[in-house]
């Protein structure tokens, strides 16, 4: 009989991971998520070939991303979130983990551009590389990303993780489960979940440039958090070409510009979040638009319209002088402030027209 299942997670193990895994070659799952575990991943990993989940979540682990993972071509999650890894992301995680449908690389020590390899990912359904420090820009591959554009692909993919050697009643305990960030709180996803669940979290890095129009394609998109970044120029006009979208955020950026009339086009939407920015003009007029609190909105001084409340910035503050002393520069002052008032209105006014 061999092992085919190993959860020792959410408890208090610590130490180094022991690097004797070429005796457990036949496990198809591994959670050691939730300890105080440290050092790098064994090279004895590559060992595990039947991998196909393999949870390393909140621990101490540090590093870079040992490429004997590669090896274990049959991952399909893969979750080492939490830790203190570091280096860039390789390559061959696009090249050799094809299968991948969770990557969960969040809260790490990761720095650099995103590989291209990382597009090849096609069956991928949630993305997560928030809160390190990459840099650079949204590749624009990441339309590749087929099975966030079609319905069909979640039914097909969940229902096979896991699927070597395992009874009803394993199957029933070992379910795949994420920790996604979801309407700005963190909510785990259970298998159940994980079938209807598309979402991508790029927040909290330092990525630069535009947001790729391409990453419109994505039609069965559920989630996108983009903020905390330095993002900017406009946010892409066929956005509301993302029907399932249920929560985005590009908050906390340098997106500029209208917000893209095809927004409204969107009925899906429970969460949205534009404020701190640099954009303007009066927010599009939708019924769900206009639901949303007005911290949606904020920190965009050329921002106007419901629910924002009217402006009214402050009056004209003039030093008090004796009109006897200087008559002329007196009066020149007060028309100089009604010009520049009219010329304020006129300004507020084309800006919410």
């Amino acid at each position: 009989m061999f092992l085919s299942f190993l959860d020792l997670s959410n408890n208090l193990l610590s130490g180094s991971l022991p690097d004797c895994w070429a005796t457990k070659r036949m496990i198809n799952f591994l959670n050691l998520s939730n300890n105080n575990l440290s050092g790098g991943i064994p090279s004895s990993f590559g060992n595990l070939l039947t991998l196909e989940a393999l949870y390393l979540r909140t621990n101490a682990l540090v590093g870079e991303l040992s490429m004997t993972l590669s090896s274990c071509i049959r991952l399909r999650f893969l979750d080492l979130g939490e830790n203190k890894l570091s280096g860039v992301i390789p390559e061959w995680i696009g090249e050799k983990l094809s299968e991948l449908y969770v990557l969960v690389l969040g809260s790490n020590r990761l720095h650099g551009r995103f590989p291209l390899q990382v597009c090849w990912l096609n069956n991928l359904q949630v993305l997560d590389l928030s809160n390190n420090r990459l840099s650079g820009s949204i590749p624009r591959c990441f339309g590749n990303f087929t099975a966030m554009a079609r319905r069909s692909f979640g039914d097909d993919m969940t229902s096979n993780v896991l699927s070597s050697g395992k009874t009803s009643s394993e199957e029933d305990y070992f379910q795949d489960n994420a920790l996604v960030k979801w309407k700005g709180k963190e909510r785990s996803f259970e298998r159940s979940g994980l079938q209807l669940l598309t979402s991508i979290d790029l927040s909290r890095n330092s990525l630069s440039e535009e947001l790729p129009d391409e990453i419109t394609s994505l039609y069965d998109l559920a989630s996108l958090n983009v903020s905390n970044n330095k993002l900017h120029g406009e946010i892409p006009k066929a956005i509301g070409r993302l029907k399932s979208i249920q929560s985005l955020d590009l908050s906390r950026n340098e997106f500029s510009r209208r917000i893209p009339s095809s927004l409204v086009e969107i009925t899906s939407l429970g969460y949205l979040d534009l404020s701190n920015n640099n954009l303007s003009g009066r927010i599009p007029t939708g019924t769900q638009l206009q639901s949303f609190n007005d911290t949606s909105y904020g920190g965009n001084p050329q921002f106007c319209g419901p629910p924002l409340s009217p402006r009214r910035g402050p009056l004209p503050v003039v030093e008090k002088k004796d009109v006897g002393e200087d008559d002329d520069d007196f009066w020149e002052s007060y028309i100089g402030m009604g010009v520049g008032a009219l010329v304020s209105v006129l300004c507020l006014y084309s800006v919410c027209i």
